[in-house]
This record gives C-alpha cells, sequence and structure tokens, in this order.
C-alpha cells in the first residue's frame, strides 16, 4: 500500500523529493560527431574492394597458366626422348614433375618415355625419383 504523507517526518520528506528532483534531471545529449560513424562503413567497403582485387589477381594468374599451358610447345616423341636423355646426363635421378618443369611438357605427356627410359625407384633415398634403365646407360651410380 499507499504511504499517507502525514506520518512522514520531514527530513524524510525532504529526502524524497531532493531523489526526485535528482531523478527528474536529464543528462545532456552530445551531438555525434556522423563522419565518425561513417568511417566503419568505409572500412568494410575497401576490404570489399581489397578482396575483389584478390580474386581478380587470383583469376588473372590462372588465366596466365592456362595461356602459358597453351604456349607451351608439345614435342615428339624422339624429341622428347631426346630431351630426357640429355637432362639424365645432368643427373642421375629425377622426380617426374622436376623433369616436366625443366622440359616444359606436361607430366601426363612425358609419362609414356619415362616408361619406356627409365625405372622408378621404389626404395631408398631417391625413392619415387626415376633412374635411366641399365641398357641406356643408367647404371649402378
Amino acid at each position: 500500500g499507499d504511504v499517507s504523507a502525514a506520518g512522514l517526518s520531514a527530513g524524510y520528506k525532504q529526502l524524497v523529493r531532493s531523489r526526485q528532483e535528482a531523478a527528474s534531471v536529464r543528462a545532456e545529449v552530445e551531438a555525434v560527431d556522423v563522419d565518425h560513424l561513417n568511417q566503419p562503413l568505409k572500412k568494410i567497403s575497401e576490404i570489399h574492394r581489397q578482396k575483389q582485387g584478390i580474386r581478380d589477381g587470383k583469376r588473372e594468374r590462372a588465366e596466365q597458366k592456362q595461356k602459358a599451358a597453351k604456349a607451351q610447345k608439345k614435342l615428339s616423341r624422339e624429341e622428347l626422348r631426346d630431351l630426357v636423355f640429355e637432362k639424365f646426363e645432368l643427373q642421375p635421378h629425377w622426380h617426374k614433375a622436376d623433369l616436366a618443369s625443366e622440359t616444359g611438357q606436361r607430366p601426363t605427356d612425358l609419362a609414356p618415355v619415362l616408361d619406356e627410359l627409365c625405372e622408378r625407384e621404389k626404395f631408398g633415398p631417391h625413392k619415387m625419383e626415376y633412374k635411366l634403365k641399365p641398357q641406356y646407360g643408367g647404371g649402378a651410380r
């Protein structure tokens, strides 16, 4: 219930009055800098532009790879054999991917020639590398 004002002391009435006055005072409203609010939005749009730039860069690199792949001259089997022999004169063991990058040929084009001329090491320090078959001068090294 309600408390009648007649039974309250003067000190208590003064306390309630001061609290009501303090509660009725509103805080001043500060003006907000609108430019400050737009900055995070600008940053988000900059991030979006950067991501778009990264995507464009990836797309360009992929297109360059495709052009380079088309530009590679596919060698005849005999030319490729000669080239493989030249590379094996430089070093005795090759990974297929390394040999493909050195010769500028695709690994799929290189595979039949490697199967014909080389044997793949299955064990040891040159595991999964190719070396010339003994009849082509790829003896024990």
